[in-house]
C-alpha cells in the first residue's frame, strides 16, 4: 500500500511464542515488511501507528519491546531511526494477538488502509 508518503509491503509473517527475551500472552504475529519513505525529507516510520484487528473487531497494538529488539538485532535499524527520502528498509513489526484470533487485518486506528493477513499454521 501507499499512504501518507510511505510505501508499505508485507513480505511475510510467522507466529511465535517468544521473540527475543519476550514471551507472548497469546501468540506473536511477526510481520516482515519493506518500508519506503516517498516523502522529500528524512523521517521515522510510524510503527506505533499500526494496529492489527481481528474478525471480532479486537485491536492488537504494536508489542514495542519485541519489535525494538527485532529491529535492532535482526535488521540493524532503530524504531525511531530517520529513513532518508526515497530510501527503503526491511523491517518487522510484532503484535501480541489472541491465540484464537482469525480474520486478521493490518491497519491504522483510523482504518486508513487494510491489508488482510491469513495463516493456518501453529506458532513456532
Amino acid at each position: 500500500i501507499e499512504t501518507d508518503d510511505w510505501k508499505l509491503t508485507i513480505i511475510g509473517f510467522e507466529l511465535y511464542q517468544t521473540v527475543g527475551d519476550s514471551t507472548a500472552d497469546g501468540v506473536y504475529l511477526y510481520l516482515r515488511m519493506s518500508i519506503e519513505n516517498t516523502a522529500s525529507e528524512p523521517r521515522a516510520f510510524p510503527f506505533d501507528g499500526l494496529v492489527v484487528i481481528d474478525l471480532n473487531d479486537n485491536s492488537y497494538f504494536l508489542a514495542e519491546t519485541p519489535t525494538r529488539e527485532t529491529l535492532t538485532y535482526d535488521y540493524g535499524f532503530e524504531i525511531d531511526e530517520q529513513l532518508a527520502a526515497g530510501a527503503s528498509q526491511s523491517v518487522a513489526a510484532v503484535f501480541d494477538i489472541a491465540t484464537d484470533a482469525t480474520g486478521l487485518v493490518l491497519t491504522t486506528p483510523s482504518r486508513v488502509f487494510q491489508i488482510r493477513i491469513e495463516y493456518d499454521e501453529a506458532p513456532k
